[in-house]
């Protein structure tokens, strides 16, 4: 029985530049949504949603640089990810000279005791955009 050689997915430093302050530089996942971020056992669904595996730049050489914005003590965490990436998938060298520019802002914010809702980019969705429920009737 032969062995599957095994694929290299994430490699990367990571330096601390300031309080809060991330500098990273290698190869990982870029800041795109929040379901590519999510690990697959976090996401709801056995896979992904094509929408995302079709738009989602993959896995990316790069540097990103990532911030906290809300004090240490905040119950609220508001992050800003900023990146430049090669533009190809995986370690491939950029067939041109241009690159893939990314920025991300997501974070959460407390809803009372023991919840966290978070939200991304464009932020918590609109009322009228919520799937509604069928009401019970007896």
């Amino acid at each position: 029985m032969a062995v599957a050689p095994s694929a290299l997915l994430d490699a990367y430093v990571q330096l601390p530049l300031a309080n809060r302050v991330r500098l990273r530089g290698g190869l990982f996942k870029t800041p795109y949504s929040a379901e590519f971020l999510a690990p697959r056992p976090r996401i709801r669904f056995a896979e992904r949603a094509r929408v995302v595996n079709a738009l989602a730049p993959n896995r990316q050489a790069g540097v990103q640089l990532s911030g906290d914005l809300t004090p240490p003590a905040s119950d609220a965490q508001v992050t800003a990810t900023l990146g430049a990436f090669n533009g190809t998938r995986g370690l491939s060298t950029n067939d041109n000279d241009n690159l893939l520019y990314l920025a991300r802002l997501s974070g959460s914010l407390p809803a009372g005791p023991c919840t966290r809702p978070t939200w991304s980019m464009t932020g918590p969705p609109s009322p009228k955009h919520r799937p509604s429920r069928p009401s019970a009737t007896t």
